[in-house]
């Protein structure tokens, strides 16, 4: 999986996920810091980042929505390209709001054109409120291998699957 490029050239997007969502991520009821993010490989002919697109939220009605709480997108480069995040520079990042909670629906968010080549990041940012689940990842079994997530209950980057808490999932981050 190393060297495999999720680029759609069709779409003009790099997409890990089905479009589906299948649950989400949280350290529980308490307010904390939350980033998650998919690692890519640049497509030489479609090297330049103009949009990042992500669906927010869990499936379950009882948990606190997001709408309208601050969100970060970040471009990360993976300097060694190694495909581990312990080595991120940030690239580029853009400021915006959740919208479209508990929806398959994808928020669009200009950024600067950012130009990125071989392994990178794409990463969501968000203090989650009290009792909110905002990171959504999909409903295919069949995780790349690509799914990164860090929090304040976390000992850092932590790569899916976690253990039975978490599968092997994508989280729902389009590129284009």
């Amino acid at each position: 999986k190393t060297s495999e490029t999720y680029h759609d050239p069709n779409a003009g997007a790099y997409v890990l996920d089905n479009g589906t969502g299948g649950g989400a991520v949280s350290c529980g009821n308490a307010s904390h810091e939350l980033e998650w993010a998919i690692q890519l490989f640049a497509d030489p002919v479609g090297a330049t980042i103009t949009e990042v697109q992500v669906a927010f939220g869990d499936l379950i009605e009882e948990t606190a929505s997001a709408n309208g709480e601050s969100v970060e997108i970040r471009i990360y480069d993976d300097v060694n390209n190694d495909g581990q995040p312990d080595d991120l520079v940030e690239q580029a990042s853009v400021g915006g709001s959740i919208a479209n909670y508990r929806t398959d629906t994808f928020n669009a968010f200009d950024i600067a054109d950012t130009a990125v080549s071989s392994s990178f990041f794409v990463a969501v940012a968000i203090t989650a409120p009290d009792n909110s689940f905002p990171s959504r990842f999909d409903n295919d079994e069949l995780g790349k291998g690509r799914a990164w997530v860090r929090a304040d209950c976390s000992p850092g980057w932590v790569k899916l699957p976690i253990l039975e808490l978490l599968p092997d999932r994508d989280w729902m981050i389009q590129v284009k």
